[in-house]
């Protein structure tokens, strides 16, 4: 729609901008987990009761974290594609299937399992649930958050990588407008 080629033009350099647009949905999206907990526990008087609100803190933090890279990573695959919105909403739900926002991937086939144990988030809503239900091993839990950051770290690498390539094959080919 020709916001591209000003992004990629613009002063301020691309991989910026667009961790820039990648934090703030980010933090946009937590708004409705916010407004989900406060009408649960004002309108239906539901209590949460939390066994380690300290690393529940941790877990939300390395989760939400840990959403940044993975949306990086596919905005990089996004980035030259004509048909963005078509491709997100086909990748949005599997997503969250496989990392077991929706429910435990326990509860998925065991050939899917090797898909959510490569997506951060999917460490994150393990580190979230033993959180909140109670934790049975601290050495399971701290290897869980030694996951999500290196799965998290990995695909900042593979990010950062393919940004730098993106951004080499625009200016080589110049076809950014080209439809």
């Amino acid at each position: 729609m020709g916001t591209l080629e000003l992004i990629m033009t613009s002063p301020v350099d691309f991989k910026v901008i667009l961790f820039g647009k990648i934090i703030g949905n980010t933090l946009l999206g937590l708004i409705p987990l916010l407004i989900s907990f406060i009408f649960i526990t004002l309108f239906f008087k539901i209590s949460f009761d939390v066994a380690h609100l300290e690393l529940l803190i941790l877990s939300l933090l390395l989760t939400v974290i840990s959403f940044i890279p993975i949306s990086l990573l596919i905005a990089c695959c996004l980035t030259l594609s004509r048909q963005v919105r078509a491709l997100m909403n086909c990748i949005e739900y599997p997503i969250y299937i496989l990392c077991g926002i929706v429910f435990p991937i326990e509860l998925l086939p065991v050939w899917t399992r090797v898909f959510s144990y490569i997506l951060a988030p999917t460490w994150g809503a393990k580190l979230i649930r033993s959180s909140v239900f109670g934790i049975d091993s601290m050495q399971m839990f701290w290897m869980n958050v030694l996951s999500i950051v290196l799965v998290s770290a990995f695909y900042t690498i593979i990010s950062l990588l393919l940004l730098k390539k993106i951004d080499k094959l625009t200016r080589i080919n110049a076809t950014l407008g080209v439809h």
